[in-house]
């Protein structure tokens, strides 16, 4: 479990919607207030941070680390309270930057984070194959849905006030989809059953001899003239198929080019559909293949993804920018630590982010280079399939 600043994902619980506060005027805006925790002492209530519409006090912050460590230990991860003084910057970096991001959320903001979080809901949902398991993991990690959905939502709020600080021109949104067509487009793809008659040892792996190679390819040649003859192909590929991968579904593969063998896509590609082919050695053996439909290949249209390049590009751009954009929010609402030693120790971490960005940027450039010196390859590299 880490705190991750540039993401702006972990986002806990304990922060809270603002509703409506912008600081675009100098008019007095409310300091947000978020819970304390239930059986908190009487001692008193020290502010740490204050700011125009905001306002941290030390029981906000003390609620933050309690839901750190439980969400920790539900990810089995055990956060001692000696590593309190490691933690504590960024906690309250992350309560600044929470309050000061829900302060600026307009009505379209917040609608776009509700819709964000139920959409990954929704995915969560889907990852555990339903809510009983979904509702059981989230509770080992110390949450409920309803919390969940909350955080998603202060984080989905948060994003959107994040990518309305950046810009994207429109001509950088086109450059990047006509330079990336193949992310925007889908090749022909076919799906075809097959029967493998395979000729290696299937302990070893090994190849057979070639007296055992002679006989497999009789009981190939057998299995195309049955196939031919109208004999049900799946029930064939069930019964004498040796590619586990496919055999228990009648042999069917759904592919595009350079996802198999050479010798293999080159046979079905040429057949028309609902033909046999010849048998086909690969060197794993010896294939059966029926083409059974064809799939044309489809492009996208640049209005129909523009939307969601230009949120990317805005990503990619708060990534970058996100010390400035921090410091830029920070300086707008006059935000100033009264504890001396969470100063000092907020003036530390922030030039350990800023060290930590510059390697990252580093790494990220140097990777690049290095991508783009490589030589092209001469034809795609097709998977281990049969």
């Amino acid at each position: 479990m880490t705190l991750n600043h540039l993401s702006v994902l972990a986002l806990w619980t304990c922060t809270v919607l603002v509703a409506g506060a912008t600081p675009a005027d100098d008019k007095p805006v409310a300091p947000v207030t978020l819970p304390v925790p239930a059986g908190t002492n009487s001692a008193p209530d020290l502010v740490l941070v204050k700011g125009r519409g905001l306002e941290i006090k030390r029981s906000q912050l003390d609620l933050a680390w309690a839901e750190f460590k439980k969400e920790a230990a539900g990810g089995g991860q055990e956060i001692a309270a000696a590593d309190l003084p490691k933690y504590e910057p960024k906690l309250l970096n992350h309560l600044i930057l929470v309050q000061l991001l829900q302060a600026r959320a307009t009505d379209a903001d917040k609608a776009k984070g509700k819709a964000e979080a139920e959409e990954r809901l929704a995915e969560l949902k889907k990852q555990f194959h339903g809510d009983d398991m979904f509702t059981t993991m989230i509770k080992s990690a110390g949450l409920t849905p309803e919390g969940l959905l909350a955080q998603l939502t202060t984080e989905g709020v948060s994003h959107a006030v994040l990518r309305g600080l950046v810009k994207v021109a429109p001509d950088q949104v086109k450059k990047y989809f006509d330079e990336h067509q193949d992310e925007f487009s889908e090749s022909e793809k076919v799906r075809a059953s097959h029967i493998l008659v395979g000729t290696r040892d299937p302990k070893t792996g090994s190849d057979l001899s070639d007296a055992e190679k002679q006989t497999k390819r009789a009981l190939a040649d057998d299995l195309l003239k049955r196939a031919r003859a109208g004999e049900d192909f799946a029930k064939l590929a069930k019964q004498y198929s040796d590619d586990p991968g496919s055999k228990d579904s009648g042999g069917e593969y759904k592919f595009g080019r350079g996802e198999m063998m050479p010798e293999f896509e080159k046979a079905a590609f040429a057949l028309k559909t609902n033909e046999v082919s010849e048998v086909v050695t690969t060197p794993y053996g010896y294939h059966v293949i029926k083409l059974s439909e064809r799939f044309p290949g489809k492009s996208t249209e640049f209005a129909q993804v523009s939307a969601k390049i230009a949120e990317e590009l805005g990503d990619q751009q708060i990534e970058k920018q996100f010390p400035q954009l921090y410091a830029q929010l920070r300086k707008e609402a006059n935000v100033e630590f009264v504890d001396p030693k969470l100063k000092a120790a907020d003036e530390a971490e922030a030039l350990e982010l800023a060290a930590a960005l510059k390697a990252e940027q580093a790494a990220r450039e140097e990777s690049a280079a290095l991508e783009h010196a490589k030589p092209a390859p001469a034809a795609p590299k097709a998977p281990n399939k049969p």
